[in-house]
């Protein structure tokens, strides 16, 4: 059940539950383009490929990667 932002509202959603399922996915699509690999390899594959720097505001509580994921393909 949404909630109602009326005309030209907007509701910003973040953290883990917000991420967690885009990097599934992008782990079960580079394991199809990668191989197999045991999870850790697999977590250090996207976490070295990530685009590092790139989000700006966020908390400056040094507690938050800078690090946006990247599947490998630049023309995506």
């Amino acid at each position: 059940m949404g909630t109602d932002l009326g005309a030209g509202g907007q509701n910003t959603i973040s953290g883990t539950s917000m991420a967690t399922p885009h990097i599934t996915g992008l782990g079960a699509y580079l394991l199809t383009l990668l191989g197999k690999k045991a999870p850790q390899e697999l977590c250090k594959y996207i976490a070295d490929t990530a685009n590092k720097g790139v989000i700006t505001g966020l908390p400056s509580n040094g507690k938050t990667l800078n690090a946006l994921a990247f599947n490998g393909n630049p023309a995506e």
